[in-house]
């Protein structure tokens, strides 16, 4: 049985990126089951907030996973990983066209790497996204996203509508023409996300 998963940024009872969220949990519902089988995020994480104690200022990552039937809630605080180097991994088979709760094959990419160590993935001669990431890359002028992601993130599409972004096919050849990479997740403002000096961590 499918089941999904949405990582929702959660400080002092604000989730700001929700309306995104929304979006993609009724679109995969849509899409996998052909109807929407469960009421809006809000009033499924509002029902269940009540449960358990959560102090202020600490940044949590509300984690919904949902099948056709059920849904599970939790909350846990956030740990921003360390990246210092992206590496060009190819997998063309790669499929994560929805945001799968079984992430086996993606976490099989970077098996046995430094924890430091991040996937850059190259599917049929695209760059894609890193294992828990979108990408942006700085080319002096502005900050261009993968036009075909493995999976368009709730972040990436808040700053496209922004303006922030601009897609574009890249290329491994296309590293050479910038300076700069970030790593753009929900739980991630733009000013928080990793950036990476571009030159070198290929």
């Amino acid at each position: 049985m499918c089941r999904f998963i949405e990582s929702i940024r959660w400080k002092n009872e604000e989730m700001p990126l929700l309306s995104w969220h929304e979006q993609r949990f009724a679109r995969t519902q849509e899409a996998v089951w052909e109807r929407t089988q469960h009421p809006s995020l809000d009033i499924l994480i509002r029902s269940r907030r009540h449960a358990v104690v959560l102090q202020p200022d600490v940044l949590y990552k509300c984690r919904v996973v949902y099948g056709r039937t059920d849904v599970q809630i939790s909350w846990a605080p956030y740990q921003k990983r360390i990246i210092r180097r992206l590496q060009p991994v190819t997998a063309d088979k790669l499929d994560y066209a929805f945001k799968y709760a079984e992430r086996g094959a993606l976490d099989g990419l970077r098996a046995g790497w430094p924890e430091d160590t991040e996937p850059l993935i190259i599917r049929r001669g695209l760059i894609t996204d890193t294992t828990f990431s979108n990408l942006a890359f700085f080319d002096g002028a502005h900050w261009l996203t993968p036009a075909e992601p493995l999976l368009p993130g709730v972040r990436r599409a808040s700053l496209l509508a922004a303006g922030v972004l601009k897609t574009a096919m890249l290329t491994p050849a296309s590293l050479k023409s910038f300076t700069r990479v970030r790593l753009l997740n929900a739980m991630m403002e733009w000013e928080e996300s990793w950036e990476l000096p571009a030159g070198g961590i290929f």
